[in-house]
């Protein structure tokens, strides 16, 4: 098992650091649960009037970021490549 974390941004610089992180079997199962939480953040979201304006980092237990996605176009997340 890897440790991931989940870090959220939003567009207008607040951010809540993933101190704790989460163990998963594999780099795809930690993605498939961030896709889950962005499709969940921008339901509740669309359900309480607000326009969301977020991303969601997946860092690896390295710090490497291994995936950002953005929540603020749709309800299905959307992958979006980031360099570090």
């Amino acid at each position: 098992m890897a440790r991931f974390f989940f870090h959220i941004q939003t567009v207008d610089g607040a951010s809540e650091e993933d101190d704790i992180g989460a163990d998963f079997p594999s780099e795809s199962a930690a993605i498939q649960e961030a896709e889950a939480l962005a499709e969940q953040l921008t339901i509740d979201a669309t359900k309480a009037g607000n326009r969301l304006k977020t991303f969601i980092e997946v860092a690896n237990d390295q710090g490497d970021t291994i995936l950002l996605l953005d929540c603020t176009a749709a309800i299905q997340a959307t992958r979006v490549s980031r360099e570090r």
